[in-house]
Formats: structure tokens, sequence, C-alpha cells
């Protein structure tokens, strides 16, 4: 019994490592890319930002949550929702006239929204919510995963060419300067390394890989290259314990700028986080269950996942969801309790203590190369079954295109307008699709014996007696 236990702990131990080295850079990157909107000077702060949510609220996530081997942490689409809510704020009217600390307002009032967010999935999971994500089409996910995927790729560009924020995509035609070069090579290594990882060394979490050939790409250029010094890094990350004064800041805003029309955008703002990260939560937790031949309780999770959210709120932190790719990673290193949550957050947070330093020094194009990746695996593959299946005839070819239609549609409105519309709409098409499929009829078909017979074979005898006895019955 005592190896048995022992053996369950190293394997908690060794599934909460290896979450671990695949979250934390995901988590800096993450940050980084929320409040880019800040600027550069914000940036160290931002990359810890990204951590907190990882180590706290992934670490309450894990205690409370109902999947034993969940790992949660930020997300792709809920970073480009915090992005949209960030730049939103920043470029509020209100807040030009702040001389200092408008950084630290912005995030005071962000942490608000997220609270919300928190306390929402605390009472969708109260209220038995959580089998309300079944009931959204496939289409819609879809649509929403694909226009996150190409935002996250574009979004992700100006860091990977070694762009300034204010700087176009095209600026580095127009001015393409040594500098760009280096960056952009090393953000391809970054990438390409990531790739040949998954393919060829399985066994090493790909990011990791990516992680460390692309900081050696920069190590050997800077020891080469004069121009290597302007490569854009994180900055100076120094290796502090997460506090929670993320509200501090408010205090340096007047009572009366909360108007009824901020009040309402952290509201809406924090109940979109709550219904995006609850549908990842729960998405993540039926993976897990076809692993583990399990059932998840998503009552508990949700509550778990929304309480992780509301005290990482306090900290400053961005909306964290479980994740697939991490639950599995811990899964298949040994982790089967929720202590391998746990264990993950504080080895995070180990990691950060130890490295902070030298993290600060990892160039943004490395950052940029591992969000992209992302990008491109979040491209939904079924989009393009269905381009294949809009071909086929008849009643499918209806079908095939009004799902096409959706998927499109859905996917547009991210690119083109924000993720907060393309959401709305997105629950708007699943209630009126809902609505549509219970009003028709479950009947396809009608046949009479007199157009199709029985599938049952009879002999040449038993098909005349049946025939004369159908004339019989006609004539009477």
């Amino acid at each position: 019994m005592k190896n048995v236990m022992f053996r369950m702990r190293k394997g908690d131990w060794m599934g909460g490592l290896s979450a671990a080295i695949i979250t934390l850079p995901m988590s800096i990157a993450y940050g980084i890319a929320a409040f880019a909107a800040l600027g550069p000077d914000f940036r160290p702060h931002a990359a810890l930002i990204g951590l907190n949510a990882a180590m706290v609220g992934g670490f309450v996530s894990a205690l409370l949550g109902g999947v034993p081997t969940q790992i949660s942490g930020p997300k792709a689409p809920l970073t480009l929702i915090m992005t949209t809510v960030v730049a939103g704020f920043a470029a509020d009217p209100i807040l030009h006239d702040v001389s200092m600390g408008k950084e630290w307002i912005v995030l005071g009032v962000v942490s608000l929204c997220v609270a919300v967010g928190g306390v929402t999935q605390v009472l969708s999971g109260w209220l038995g919510m959580g089998n309300i994500v079944k009931y959204i089409p496939y289409p819609v996910v879809s649509g929403f995963m694909n226009g996150i995927a190409i935002l996250l790729i574009w979004n992700q560009l100006p860091p990977f060419l070694g762009l300034a924020a204010q700087d176009s995509v095209t600026h580095v035609f127009l001015d393409f300067s040594p500098v760009n070069g280096l960056t952009v090579f090393i953000g391809a290594c970054t990438l390409i390394s990531i790739y040949a990882s998954k393919r060829y060394f399985k066994k090493i979490p790909s990011f990791l890989t990516g992680l460390i050939v692309g900081t050696a790409a920069f190590m050997i250029i800077s020891a080469i290259a004069r121009p290597a010094n302007q490569i854009a890094a994180i900055g100076d990350l120094r290796a502090v314990l997460p506090s929670p004064t993320a509200f501090l800041g408010l205090r340096h805003l007047s009572f009366d700028s909360f108007s009824a029309e901020w009040t309402l955008k952290i509201c809406m703002y924090g109940i979109i986080l709550g219904v995006v990260g609850s549908m990842e939560s729960l998405m993540s937790a039926v993976a897990i269950d076809n692993i583990r031949g399990s059932r998840h309780d998503s009552k508990r999770e949700l509550i778990g996942q929304g309480m992780g959210n509301l005290i990482a709120s306090f900290f400053g932190s961005l909306y964290s969801a479980g994740s697939i790719p991490r639950s599995i990673a811990n899964y298949k290193a040994g982790g089967r309790q929720k202590i391998s949550g746990a264990i993950c957050s504080l080895m995070i947070l180990f990691m950060f203590l130890t490295l902070a330093p030298q993290i600060g020094k990892i160039p943004l194009s490395v950052f940029a190369a591992i969000i992209i990746s992302v990008g491109i695996n979040l491209f939904d593959r079924s989009t393009l079954v269905l381009l294949q299946a809009i071909r086929t005839p008849g009643r499918v070819r209806r079908d095939v295109s009004v799902s096409l239609l959706v998927n499109i549609g859905v996917a547009a409105i991210t690119v083109s307008i924000n993720l907060i519309w393309a959401v709305i709409v997105g629950v708007a098409i699943s209630t009126a699709y809902f609505i549509v499929k219970m009003g028709t009829s479950v009947i396809r078909r009608e046949y009479t014996a007199e157009l199709i017979c029985s599938n049952r074979v009879r002999d040449c005898r038993q098909i005349t007696i049946l025939n004369e006895k159908k004339k019989r019955d006609q004539c009477v």
C-alpha cells in the first residue's frame, strides 16, 4: 500500500512539473500580449500578471475544481478578450487627463472584470448551468476558434518581425533593418523547433524546445552581431512573490469616473469572460474524461474555476481556464490527483523566483513564435471537411451550407469587429439554431408498402400468395 501511495505521489509531482514547463512560457507570452496596449515599460509587470493566473488561479482551481487532473491557466481566447478589454479602457477619454498611475488604474478596472467573471462562474456552477455548453452548435464554436486563430497570428506579427507596437506590419517592407532580420531569424528558429519537436522529440514539451532553441539563437547572435542588443526583450523582471495589490490603483480614480457606462462595461466584459471561461474549462474536462474513462463534476468544476479567478483578481491576473494540452501532459506524466495541479502552480512559482532575471532577457520574438504556433494549431480542421462536403447533393448539402455559413460568419465577426460581439452573436445564433432544430419534424421521409416492399427475403411462392391477397383486399 505504501509503495502504491509513493508511486501516486511521485506521479503527481512529475505531472505537475511537466505541466509547469508548458504553462510557464505560455503564461508569460499571454500576459505580455494582453497588456501590450499599456506600453513597453509595463511589459515586465504584464509578464507577472500572466504568471499570477497560473500560480494563484491555477492553485485554487486545482484544489476546489471537479476534475482531478485539470491544469488551469491563461488561454488564447480569454487572452484575446482581455486584450480587447485592456485596450478599450486604456483608450477611454476618462483616463486622458490622468497624468500618473494610468497603467495601474487600467489594471484595477480589468481586475474588476476578472472578479465579475469569477462570480459569474461560481453562480453558473451553483445553479447547475454546466450542461448548457453542450447545446452550443459546433459551427459556432468552430468559427469562434478560427477567428481567434487569425487574430492570434496577426497580433503577434509585429513582435515576431521586430516592429514597435505603433508600427503596422507593412512597415517592415518599407524599412527593413538588420534588427528586423535578426528578430525574424530568432522567431523562425523558435517556430521551426516547436514543430520539429512535435515530430521527432515527442517526449519533450514542444514549447520548452522552442523556448530553449530561440533563447540559444539569441545568445549566439548577441555574441556575434553588434545590433543584437537592440532586439526587444521582456525587460527588468524581478523575482517577487504575488501580492494582492491589484485594486490599489483604483484609488487614483475619482468615484465619479465610475459612470453607468463604465459599470455596464465591467459587468458585460466580466460575464463574457465567465461564459467563455466556463466553455473552455468544460470542454477540457470532457477531453480529460475520455482519457481517464471517468465523468467530471461540472458543478464543482465551475465553482472551483470561478473561485480561482475571483481570488486571483486581487493579485492582478489574466482570466484562466482549464487547458487540454497541459492537463493531458499532467496525466501522461503520472498526475492522478488534484494535488498535481497545485504542484504545477508551485513549480511555476519556484521557477519564476529562481530564473526571473534570466527570463526577462528572453526576446519577445520567442514568445511571439510560441503564440503563433498556438494560433496555427487552433484552426479547426473540420472547416476543410465542410468545404469538401458542400459538393454533396440533396439535403446534406443544405445542412453543410448552413454550418459553413455560420462558421465563416462568426469567424468574420471575430476578426473584423471584436471578440465581444463574436460571443454575443455566437450565443444568439446558438439560440436560434436550437429553436429551429426543435421546431422541425424528426420525420424525414414517408413510404407505403405499395412503393417499397419489406426487406425480408421471401421465395416466389410466398410472393405470389401475398400479391393475390393484396388484389382481393383491393376489390373488397
